[in-house]
């Protein structure tokens, strides 16, 4: 009885080992994801912060041309 006591109790926390690594393992990607999100929202402000300016400096370039006669 004693032995089946003491594998019961191994078995126990072994489960909780391994239920607060994969805490943690979810915890860390989450981490992760979250960097990751916060780089691509940051890309992505940069792209449409470069295309809001060069359009229109590429607008102004096609006027000067035609004005010159270019197109």
């Amino acid at each position: 009885m004693q032995g089946q006591k003491d594998e019961l109790e191994k078995v126990k926390r072994e489960l909780r080992f391994a239920k607060e690594k994969a805490e943690d393992l979810e915890r860390t990607k989450a981490s992760e994801m979250s960097a990751m999100l916060a780089k691509y929202n940051r890309e992505m402000a940069d792209l449409e912060e470069a295309l809001h300016v060069s359009v229109p400096a590429c607008m102004l370039v096609d006027e000067i041309g035609k004005d010159q006669g270019f197109r």
